[in-house]
């Protein structure tokens, strides 16, 4: 005889930032929370990521993860986090003043990623179009590694950034798909590029929306007046 469930799981709905579609979603169940929990102990960053990646294909409907953005990902997993442990995670900062450890509250439900849409094209000139989009994670994911086995440098990885932000060039006759070009071809378009389209693209790249929240609090011991930013889904759990 087979077990009953004897959960009846809710069901809530959210907004992925980068493009502004409702989205379904369940909270995560034991079988989710202890794959997140044997990452969590085992330090590894890529242990973490894949298990909070799989944990919001797991749960969300009809959600993509593969083309979602890092910040896309991060959102989501708070939100799906808010739903299924609790509305605040409770952190522990030294004073910046005495360094004496406080306890702080963060409501993970009032966290909000500002998207701008307007800013993704960019007129090169009269002819051409050039649209942007926001990196896909696991784009992120290989610049990240090649970063790491290449010993890439800043520039190197903020140019390699900026290829994969390249979505499509329009004209009145054509579009191009970048995605249907070779690597080489990318790069050779961007090196093309004068200083001023250069820097728009740059601008953009520079600006990619991030998962951030301002804390303050006054510390307990010397009462110092204590302000931070929470930055990545690293510093919310």
């Amino acid at each position: 005889m087979a077990l009953p469930k004897i959960n009846d799981v809710p069901e809530y709905t959210t907004v992925v930032p980068s493009t502004g579609k409702k989205v379904t979603y369940r909270p995560f169940l034991v079988r989710e929370q202890k794959v997140l929990m044997v990452a969590l102990e085992s330090g590894d960053e890529d242990q973490i990521i894949r298990a909070i990646v799989n944990t919001v294909d797991a749960c969300y409907r009809d959600v993509n993860v593969n083309k979602l953005a890092t910040f896309d990902i991060e959102y989501l997993f708070t939100q799906l986090r808010a739903k299924s442990v609790g509305e605040h995670s409770k952190l522990s900062y030294k004073c910046s003043e005495c360094e004496t450890p406080n306890d702080v509250e963060v409501d993970l439900t009032s966290i909000e990623i500002k998207v701008d849409r307007s800013n993704t094209s960019i007129k090169l000139n009269e002819v051409y179009t050039l649209k942007l989009r926001y990196p896909g994670h696991l784009l992120l994911s290989d610049i990240s590694k090649t970063v790491t086995e290449e010993k890439s440098t800043i520039t190197g990885t903020l140019y390699n950034i900026a290829a994969a932000c390249l979505d499509e060039l329009q004209t009145e006759d054509e579009l191009i798909k970048f995605d249907d070009e070779k690597r080489e071809d990318i790069n050779e378009f961007l090196e093309n590029l004068n200083t001023s389209q250069f820097d728009k693209v740059m601008e953009f790249v520079m600006n990619l929306p991030k998962l951030t929240k301002e804390v303050e609090f006054d510390c307990i011991n010397c009462s110092h007046h204590n302000s931070f930013t929470l930055q990545g889904i690293g510093d919310f759990f």
